[in-house]
């Protein structure tokens, strides 16, 4: 089990960073001056508008994808933005059927980018289900990671620190080569059971 403890703040050098970009804001009231009558409330920036969904970038290749770096190339160069996707729910398909939202069955790129919503600190466990490669990281920290061929099978549990409550972002790169797809994510607090992640609990900006 790979464990990644989540700090708030830079720590010295050998420690694990999170750089959360946590988009959670305190409102602020100050009082009124003595001889006002009526109190003025002073605000803060309102919270940011999360919208649903994870953003989801396709590539859909003319030949098979092997590897994570050759779907990062696809991407980067032939990539095209969809719809976002409600969640990170695409649970495995019957050969022939289309790669998550895509408009392609088989050697489909992808890349989700997005924040997922967490609302209780805690050291919480993940693991990422894909058919067939994946890297998913959380708060810029690796959660799951599988470079290969597979049927719809876990990458391994990893273990994670969370410091507080709030949005945390979220990315997977992922490809499939052929047959079937999958990409779906279990997660739970240490000692629990691990259980499918809620839909509705991803978000984007």
């Amino acid at each position: 089990m790979l464990m990644v403890r989540f700090r708030k703040q830079h720590t010295h050098q050998g420690r694990l960073t999170l750089k959360t970009h946590l988009l959670t804001y305190a409102m602020v009231v100050t009082a009124s001056s003595i001889g006002v009558s009526a109190a003025a409330a002073e605000l803060t920036a309102p919270l940011p508008i999360v919208k649903p969904g994870l953003k989801v970038t396709y590539a859909e290749a003319p030949k098979k994808i092997k590897s994570l770096e050759q779907a990062r190339e696809l991407i980067d160069t032939i990539g095209q933005p969809a719809d976002p996707v409600p969640a990170f729910d695409f649970r495995d398909t019957n050969d022939g059927d289309l790669v998550m939202t895509s408009s392609q069955p088989y050697n489909v790129a992808a890349e989700l980018v997005g924040l997922i919503r967490i609302d209780e600190p805690g050291s919480y466990q993940f693991e990422v289900y894909s058919n067939d490669g994946a890297e998913t990281k959380l708060g810029g920290q690796t959660i799951g990671f599988f470079d290969g061929v597979q049927g719809c099978e876990g990458n391994g549990v990893t273990k994670v620190e969370i410091p507080e409550a709030g949005w945390y972002e979220l990315t997977t790169l992922y490809f499939q080569k052929g047959g079937t797809s999958c990409l779906m994510m279990k997660w739970g607090k240490d000692g629990q059971d691990l259980e499918w992640v809620p839909n509705d609990i991803f978000g984007h900006r």
